[in-house]
């Protein structure tokens, strides 16, 4: 939350849905930077603001008074501009002292609309119950709402809202605090909604797949979509805002769910153990999927083994059914080597960028992760050679529509069985790269990368950096590659598996263990970038799993 005071504004009008009207929003964008900087959905916080201008106000009258649905644009002095979905009410009197005092971090400015009068406060929405309620009836009732400056917001329902207990239960709205990217409004025990808050032209691939994986695939594990809201301006593509879907009742995501699992296994079962050391290359995690469990295996990690497996076959039923579309947008596509050369150079960038970050940044690390990073910057040219190896003939596949950024996080844990979310693939990349079709395998490797990163989240959780760096915390690193191994094994065996003969699995193994190998690597270089950026205590992680892929 913020502790320092919002901005004063006035304007001499009266309404405060006026400030968007003859030039009068000056003010409010120049309060606007300060906040969005400070808001986790806000992608851009390395970068250096230059300005926010407000292009369009879409009026939404509600219970408690009138809302705007704001589209800003941030220009930086550096690289391509961003547009944002900021949601803005009005309160005044005890109504906006209770704000300021209450939901601080949520008031934007503060706002004098009479001379004579306190200010009140400009704040977002979302946190009114009762725009809320009025965002969702748009979309229930498939309103139409106009900007003031000629853009128009349209809700829309589909057929899955008919399956929706929304008329058979309260709707009463609760934000869901825990959002990083996004926003999300939940109510009742029947819907929920996400508030895109970074917006560009075109669908956004979460409404999109959603709309498909439920309307054309009636597939069973993904929440079903429900409705849209989109924003149109003249004869440009619609901007998605927000999309509903059905509530599915769960026990919190995936990710938590594996942290818990592993760590009463650390504790249980793991660092006194006599383990073995493990070789935790695809190669191998390819060949003891093919097997079953060894005994070590049951006994470090227990009753996961199905429960892993599990999710590896509703990966590959996912992926089942994105290839199974007829539809251009979803169409399967093969392989081509024009195809291939171009995955090779996008990873040549991303390895040739992220190594010169490391290299600035290796002087400045502790001892034993120096000696990590310097290691692996002496690897860059044997790893561009492995990369290489996806030109170096045709391969024999389709590429389909992919969940995009896969891990434990974007699966939701029912009890017994597992949910997708969140489809809407890297944000930081443009929504017309995001909806490219890719090998599937591209989602297998980071669900492979997410259960060693819940492996060594639980060592760190339970061992200071001086424990896990000495000779005294190889056993507990032994744990953490045990478990992470034999974990990863069992949910690539259940995934190929239910895969088998699929038009997107390779047909020759060779390209299948290559392929996966070049993809694991591509987003162990990715967290590189990432952990070096933002959270260097973890960085050890995605440098050992370098030298693990390609010293052995």
């Amino acid at each position: 939350m913020r502790s320092e005071e919002p901005p004063l504004i006035t304007i001499t009008a009266g309404s405060w849905d006026a400030i968007f009207c003859d030039g009068r929003q000056g003010a409010l964008e120049q309060a606007l930077p300060s906040y969005l900087r400070l808001r986790r959905w806000f992608r851009a916080k390395s970068r250096t603001i230059t300005s926010a201008t407000i292009t369009d106000a879409v009026l939404l009258p509600y219970a408690d008074g009138l809302a705007c649905l704001v589209l800003v644009v941030v220009r930086y002095t550096e690289g391509p501009s961003e547009t944002y979905f900021v949601p803005m009410a009005h309160a005044a009197g005890e109504r906006a002292r209770g704000l300021l005092s209450e939901w601080r971090h949520a008031v934007i400015a503060r706002l004098v609309i009479h001379a004579d009068e306190a200010p009140g406060v400009i704040f977002d929405a979302l946190i009114d119950p009762g725009f809320a309620l009025g965002l969702l009836d748009v979309v229930l009732s498939q309103r139409l709402l106009r900007g003031i400056n000629g853009g128009e917001a349209t809700g829309r329902h589909s057929r899955a809202l008919r399956a929706a207990p929304a008329c058979a239960e309260s709707l009463a709205p609760r934000v869901v605090t825990a959002e990083q990217s996004n926003s999300s409004l939940i109510f009742g025990n029947a819907l929920i909604m996400k508030i895109f808050r970074k917006v560009e032209p075109g669908i956004n691939p979460d409404l999109e797949i959603g709309r498909y994986l439920t309307e054309e695939r009636a597939f069973p594990y993904t929440p079903p979509t429900a409705g849209a809201l989109e924003y149109r301006r003249g004869g440009a593509a619609p901007v998605s805002l927000a999309m509903l879907q059905a509530y599915v009742a769960n026990e919190g995501d995936a990710w938590e769910y594996t942290l818990d699992v592993a760590g009463r296994s650390y504790d249980e079962a793991g660092a006194d153990r006599r383990l073995p050391e493990m070789t935790l290359t695809t190669a191998a995690l390819l060949a003891a999927a093919a097997e079953e469990p060894a005994p070590p295996a049951r006994e470090v990690v227990g009753a996961y083994l199905e429960q892993v497996r599990l999710l590896g076959e509703r990966t590959a039923e996912l992926h089942l059914a994105l290839a199974a579309g007829t539809a251009p947008a979803f169409a399967p596509e093969p392989f081509s080597l024009p195809y291939q050369r171009s995955l090779y150079q996008s990873m040549c960038a991303l390895t040739t960028r992220t190594f010169q970050g490391l290299r600035t940044v290796a002087p400045r690390l502790p001892d034993t992760l120096r000696a990590q990073a310097e290691a692996v910057l002496a690897l860059e040219e044997a790893l561009l050679a492995r990369f290489q190896r996806v030109t170096a003939a045709p391969i024999e596949a389709l590429r389909t529509r992919v969940h995009g950024d896969l891990h434990l996080g974007q699966v939701l844990y029912t009890g017994n069985d597992f949910m997708f979310i969140d489809f809407e693939g890297e944000p930081v990349r443009p929504i017309d790269e995001r909806r490219l079709k890719r090998s599937p395998l591209r989602d297998v490797a980071g669900m492979l990368r997410s259960f060693e990163y819940a492996a060594y989240a639980t060592l760190f959780n339970r061992a200071s950096g001086a424990q896990r760096d000495t000779e005294e915390g190889a056993p507990m690193r032994r744990w953490a590659d045990c478990w992470s191994f034999w974990v990863s094994a069992a949910y690539l065996g259940g995934y190929l598996h239910r895969a088998a003969g699929a038009p997107f699995i390779p047909v020759a193994p060779a390209d299948l263990a290559a392929l996966l190998e070049i993809f694991v690597l591509e987003k162990l270089v990715y967290e590189i970038g990432y952990e070096m950026n933002n959270r260097p205590a973890w960085l050890s992680i995605p440098l050992s799993g370098v030298l693990c892929q390609v010293e052995a």
